[in-house]
């Protein structure tokens, strides 16, 4: 697992540690924050079930599509912030990508370049 600092030297990667560290340490808000900042499943849902009602409103012409262009780049927004997320805890446990659906598009694309049997 190489992450972030796994190229960085002994002589590099303690400063940055002990920059973070202290940071922590001097504003115990900052860690929960960062946490914080992660879609939690209510968000994720209200921003899915937002675009999909939008996106069904422009199919029935009942929207325009503006309105629904920001929709569809709220829930994006969310899925990236979820996504990578589950690709950081992926490196812990591998099952996550499958666990939570992340892992569809890459079988898809997988299995349209899989020659026929």
């Amino acid at each position: 697992m190489k992450g972030r600092f796994g190229g960085a030297s002994d002589s590099e990667i303690l400063p940055t540690a002990g920059s973070i560290l202290s940071a922590l340490v001097k504003d115990p808000t900052l860690h929960p924050r960062i946490i914080s900042l992660m879609p939690s499943e209510q968000q994720i849902k209200e921003a899915y079930e937002r675009f999909q009602d939008s996106f069904n409103q422009v199919l029935a012409g009942d929207r325009d599509k503006a309105s629904t262009r920001q929709e569809r780049e709220t829930l994006n927004r969310t899925l990236t912030r979820f996504a990578a997320l589950v690709d950081l805890a992926a490196e812990v446990d591998p099952t996550l990508p499958q666990r939570t659906g992340l892992n569809v598009r890459a079988e898809k694309k997988t299995s349209t370049l899989s020659p026929a049997a």
